[in-house]
């Protein structure tokens, strides 16, 4: 009966800390700060959304950046990091009406921001959007010991606006 109580107490401290590792990329992945580093270097502009996708079994991090008022999308190798396409879509053209106010209007780059992040928190960095509900910020999704939390945060200045742990 003791071992059977020990076994759940240890089972139940654990959880939070399976939980965000569950919700972890892979090693094998370089993550989702370096390949917006990679994609912000390559195009020059600024990130805006990223995330781990999966291009016929290969995984990639696409990842969507404005440069100039006009929309770019590059596509990283998730395990080598290398640029496998980087382009500016046809909607791209029709961004400033299609897109209006869901898009950050700042020049400051977003990978230093999410590596600051990263460093801070001792987390990884799991996905970035822009969002304009009344507030323009990002909303970065990040697995830290304590669990997977979204924090939102303000584009021109990258301090946090609010934190919410993930459900």
């Amino acid at each position: 009966m003791k071992s059977l109580l020990i076994l759940a107490a240890a089972s139940t401290l654990a959880l939070p800390l399976y939980a965000a590792s569950a919700q972890a990329q892979p090693q094998s992945h370089i993550g989702i700060t370096r390949a917006v580093t990679v994609a912000e270097e390559r195009i020059g502009g600024t990130a805006f959304d990223a995330e781990l996708e999966y291009n016929g079994g290969t995984p990639v991090y696409e990842v969507e950046l404005t440069k100039a008022g006009a929309l770019y999308r590059v596509t990283v190798n998730a395990a080598t990091g290398r640029v496998i396409s980087a382009t500016r879509p046809r909607a791209g053209n029709l961004l400033p009406a299609w897109a209006g106010e869901e898009m950050p209007i700042t020049t400051i780059r977003t990978a230093p921001m999410l590596a600051a992040l990263e460093r801070d928190t001792n987390g990884q960095v799991l996905e970035l959007s822009f969002d304009d509900d009344n507030i323009p910020h990002y909303e970065v999704e990040i697995a830290t010991a304590a669990g997977v939390t979204e924090l939102h945060l303000d584009p021109a200045t990258g301090r946090r606006i609010r934190m919410a742990y993930d459900d």
